[in-house]
């Protein structure tokens, strides 16, 4: 229910709600109860169900379009975060570790420290078996000290059907391949060895000539377990540089070792033009 009212100004001043007369102004006001204010709002009509249900099926396909490009990103970003991570604390490991056991600056420069000239042993083969057997037996005492440097908290045997492991490409093997180029070189004695922050590493080999780890960024027990992802092999002097050492296309168990070239270069292998980290999915 509403009346309406004047609200006049008299010459002395002051709003009056009475009748027009004898004053300066008025103004023309109208006062409605809550019984009139309920039944008008009772009366306008929202959103129908078919407006609701069009609106929920517009955000569902915007939603279904960049969620998967977002959450691919954030993997990615992920990826190379826990690569770059582990790789520091490894190499920072190595270095203090020859730096504190063998007075040398860079471990880079560990064979020749052992061994002593490498140039005579381009031309005596038994030289260089005599080089090998001297590195691999400090390899042994080596991995201790350096488990002990990582910070290393535990160690586990991996044997055939444990965990599961991809190669670039994406198909599946047996994790226990990947002992074959570590430090035990052996999938019959393969360890693995847990670091605080959950990844792992197998050690450190001497292997054709080469030195070699294998570390998983977030450990066997987590996922993907994939080459060129989550896991990835150093070694020196030679690097596995070739495009089909990080390709797609080959089913080989050993592709994706060649990745960490790429990966700490941030270049795609089979497209300079693009980034590795940015084009992993």
């Amino acid at each position: 229910m509403c009346r309406s009212v004047y609200l006049c100004s008299s010459r002395g001043g002051g709003d009056l709600g009475l009748s027009t007369q004898g004053f300066k102004s008025c103004q023309k006001s109208k006062t409605c109860y809550n019984s009139d204010i309920k039944h008008h709002y009772m009366n306008k009509q929202g959103f129908t169900l078919a407006e609701v249900l069009i609106t929920l099926g517009i955000i569902g396909v915007v939603a279904a379009m960049t969620l998967p490009s977002l959450i691919n990103n954030y993997r990615e970003k992920q990826f190379e975060t826990s690569f770059k991570r582990t790789n520091s604390q490894i190499l920072q490991a190595l270095n203090y570790t020859v730096q504190q056991e063998y007075g040398i600056g860079d471990f880079k420069e560990f064979k020749t420290f052992i061994c002593g000239d490498l140039a005579q042993f381009d031309k005596d083969q038994d030289k260089q078996k005599e080089c090998l057997s001297k590195v691999d037996n400090e390899l042994v005492y080596f991995n201790q000290v350096l488990n002990k440097n990582l910070g290393v908290i535990g160690q586990e045997s991996i044997t055939k059907n444990i965990y599961k492991h991809k190669n670039y490409g994406g198909s599946s093997f047996d994790y226990v391949n990947l002992c074959s180029m570590a430090a035990d070189k052996s999938p019959s004695k393969c360890q693995v060895y847990y670091l605080k922050d959950g990844s792992a590493i197998f050690g450190v080999s001497y292997n054709e000539a080469q030195f070699r780890f294998i570390f998983d960024t977030n450990g066997p027990k987590r996922g993907p377990n994939r080459l060129g992802y989550d896991i990835f092999e150093y070694e020196y002097p030679q690097w596995r540089d070739s495009s089909i050492w990080c390709s797609h296309s080959d089913s080989s168990w050993m592709i994706g070792l060649g990745c960490y070239y790429f990966a700490i270069r941030d270049i795609n292998a089979e497209d300079k033009t693009k980034g590795y980290w940015d084009s992993l999915y």
